[in-house]
């Protein structure tokens, strides 16, 4: 698997009459939705998402995201990515998809960035995460993350516009582990199981960013608490010492 999406992005075709009209065929209850529209459906079909994960968290993302009609799906993962690609392909074969290694360097990870309108991180370890959030804001691109603590399920993004004030993933990931400190850890099937949860949601975020709309994710960290079967809004704000954004205050 090669590190660079650019040189395996494939050319976008001319599309025929018999196109159309499967496209119309495939779209039309999305079509007629609010906030979506012809526009906003051609949109997502021009998309191009870099999917970070394949395992119960990325498979609900993955295929919202293909049924959709996000037209490019990148799938980073050391390990499941061809296997992911296939099954988005099975539901969705207008949706290009390509399997990558994930990016070794921070440019790398920029390059990676520079190439796709969303980056979303289903799971991963804690350096992959920072190497992403470094990468973001290098390159002011947005970036959506979702990851596993012992005491809750986690759901943040990093916003490509550093003026509005919006925290990074750094940020993010100190001021939960603030407010989950002397939380007793879940039940590990319990946060199994809600991992897909988490995914379902970066699937909605995801379109939501793609289609122009604001996501509540760039300003807060959700929780999902599983023990509790419930959902914590956290507000974020940028730390003072935070390596990555804190020179942009």
């Amino acid at each position: 698997m090669s590190h660079c999406p650019t040189e395996l992005l494939a050319e976008t075709k001319e599309s025929t009459e018999a196109d159309e009209r499967e496209w119309m065929e495939r779209y039309s209850r999305q079509i007629i939705l609010p906030g979506v529209g012809g526009r906003g459906q051609r949109t997502l079909n021009q998309a191009t998402v870099a999917l970070f994960g394949c395992g119960p968290m990325a498979i609900p993302l993955a295929l919202y995201l293909a049924g959709a009609g996000v037209g490019r799906l990148l799938v980073l993962a050391s390990s499941g990515s061809d296997w992911l690609c296939a099954m988005v392909r099975d539901l969705n074969p207008q949706v290009t998809t390509v399997a990558l290694a994930p990016p070794a360097s921070l440019e790398e990870a920029t390059a990676l960035l520079l190439a796709v309108q969303m980056t979303v991180l289903a799971e991963g370890k804690t350096s992959l995460r920072e190497l992403l959030n470094q990468a973001a804001f290098t390159v002011k691109r947005p970036l959506l993350a979702g990851w596993q603590q012992p005491e809750a399920l986690l759901a943040a993004g990093a916003a490509a516009d550093s003026a509005s004030g919006a925290a990074c993933l750094h940020c993010v990931a100190q001021s939960a582990q603030q407010h989950l400190q002397g939380r007793a850890a879940a039940d590990p099937l319990l946060l199994h199981v809600a991992r897909g949860a988490i995914g379902s949601l970066l699937a909605m975020e995801t379109l939501r960013s793609l289609l122009g709309h604001s996501s509540a994710l760039w300003h807060n960290c959700l929780l999902l608490l599983p023990e509790q079967s419930s959902y914590q809004s956290l507000a974020v704000q940028k730390i003072s010492s935070c390596p990555v954004c804190a020179s942009d205050r």
